[in-house]
């Protein structure tokens, strides 16, 4: 399914370019092996573009782009992207409605200093259920932050722009402007390339924060845009809080299931080889785990 654009009827037919934005699913129709995920996904997305739409902007809408190859496809749509915005979506996200328009509102906040990149939260829907962003530690070890730690209550329910710096995200829904891509030149996503600082491979997407970030360009997670990731149902901050804060037993088999991450990697190896043999080697040149708060154990 493609739409060429959803413009509001009561808006002019000219659009400038930074009311223009593309939306994407890189990826293609079955995702884990689930069939019926994409068309849940899809629902959700038509509902968030019309939102968008709605709000004032001239919506480009790309689902041709897809092939089995995360990265060249991301590639793909950004050669083909119109407008100054482009967001892209994964295709087991399950977005509120208003996600686009609250990504937009937190890039456009302060419009003398806009935010170039923000990305809605997302957490791994599989044990340890660790957060998709994070920090980068001077060993070069990606970090995700914790409930309770980097993040709280006043984030996982935000109802208004609450946006916080990290070193990079899983782009499971991001927003990204144009001039970050400008930027940091083509080609925009690689795999198994070290990080010129830290010798450390990361994923496509941290890859990219790195090289935006070299550009000038930081990242943002904006906590009000709310986006579950499928897994057995959408998993979503909410849902990480519940299990780290009300239920010790949980917590604690997370904090186990991290310690022996390799293991828990090896049983989602079916779903995302990629990742998962990026992050084990890391874990090679750092041995640091992720911890649950000690209070959540208590």
């Amino acid at each position: 399914m493609k739409i060429e654009r959803q413009p509001r009827t009561d808006q002019p037919k000219e659009y400038p370019s930074d009311m223009r934005i593309t939306m994407a699913i890189p990826h293609k129709d079955i995702v884990h092996g689930i069939p019926g995920i994409s068309l849940m996904t899809l629902r959700k997305f038509e509902e968030m573009a019309e939102t968008t739409a709605k709000a004032g902007y001239e919506v480009f809408i790309n689902t041709e782009a897809q092939t089995s190859n995360t990265p060249i496809t991301r590639t793909r749509i950004v050669e083909q992207f119109k407008g100054d915005w482009l967001l892209m979506m994964d295709a087991d996200a399950f977005p509120e409605a208003e996600v686009a328009n609250r990504l937009l509102m937190a890039a456009k906040e302060d419009e003398n200093n806009l935010r170039y990149i923000v990305a809605a939260p997302a957490v791994r829907p599989s044990y340890p259920h660790w957060a998709c962003f994070g920090t980068i530690t001077d060993s070069g070890l990606m970090v995700p932050w914790r409930y309770g730690i980097e993040f709280g209550d006043d984030e996982v329910d935000a109802v208004d722009t609450c946006a916080k710096k990290v070193d990079g995200t899983g782009f499971h829904c991001v927003l990204i402007h144009r001039d970050v891509f400008n930027a940091v030149g083509f080609p925009w996503f690689t795999l198994n390339v070290p990080d010129p600082d830290t010798g450390v491979i990361y994923g496509h997407d941290y890859t990219f924060c790195r090289a935006a970030k070299r550009a000038g360009f930081d990242t943002y997670i904006d906590f009000s845009a709310r986006v579950g990731h499928y897994g057995i149902f959408p998993y979503t901050l909410a849902n990480n809080r519940a299990i780290v804060q009300g239920n010790p037993q949980e917590a604690e088999k997370q904090r186990q299931l991290s310690i022996d991450t390799e293991a828990v990697l090896d049983e989602d190896a079916g779903t995302d080889p990629d990742y998962v043999l990026n992050y084990k080697q890391r874990l090679k040149k750092d041995q640091e785990v992720i911890q649950i708060p000690k209070e959540a154990l208590e």
